[in-house]
């Protein structure tokens, strides 16, 4: 009978847990460099093949603030898997980009004057890299008597994503409120 002992066990070295910056273009390839760098040995140093459980798919999947448990495994000369695991997370530091619409001088005397400012609050956009992003009025903006209201109206817009990152844009409403012209008839 022969029987084999070895001091040493297989060693299996996961990469370290890493955040990714959503919407970062390099977050792929960043990661097969990770996937890539884990290592496994056997209880003579021999390098062993590891493979992972990670996809693409399932980091495309992620939101703010989520993470996926990444399983590294790799079988040694017994025939004996060996795995550890580590995470992969993926935030959003980067407010949206907000666009606000130009400034806008309304007449008093137009009798559309509500429907144009209702429309122009409307115009603002925002974009980000990594989530929906909606954008309103920080306060409530709506003028229901336009010869009431001041001459300038300053507006503030906010865009919030998804990860409750916020950016802010202001812009002014002009109101002319000149009273119209008369021209009476030569006596």
């Amino acid at each position: 009978i022969l029987t084999v002992r070895s001091e040493r066990a297989p060693t299996i070295n996961c990469p370290s847990a890493v955040v990714r910056e959503c919407g970062n273009p390099t977050n792929l390839g960043d990661n097969a460099s990770w996937v890539n760098s884990a290592e496994g040995f056997d209880f003579d140093d021999t390098p062993l093949v590891v493979t992972s459980d990670y996809t693409d798919a399932a980091f495309l999947n992620l939101n703010c603030g989520e993470e996926i448990i990444v399983t590294f495994t790799m079988t040694n000369s017994c025939n004996l898997p060996i795995s550890c695991e580590t995470t992969l997370s993926l935030e959003d530091t980067t407010p949206p980009e907000i666009t606000c619409p130009s400034e806008i001088t309304i007449n008093a005397t137009d009798a559309n004057a509500i429907t144009i400012i209702d429309q122009w609050l409307l115009s603002a956009t925002a974009t980000d890299d990594c989530t929906n992003v909606m954008v309103v009025p920080e306060s409530n903006t709506a003028i229901s008597d336009i010869c009431d209201s001041g001459e300038m109206v300053d507006v503030i817009f906010e865009a919030t994503d998804e990860c409750n990152l916020v950016s802010t844009c202001s812009v002014t409403i002009f109101i002319n409120k000149e009273g119209p012209e008369i021209s009476c008839p030569s006596a």
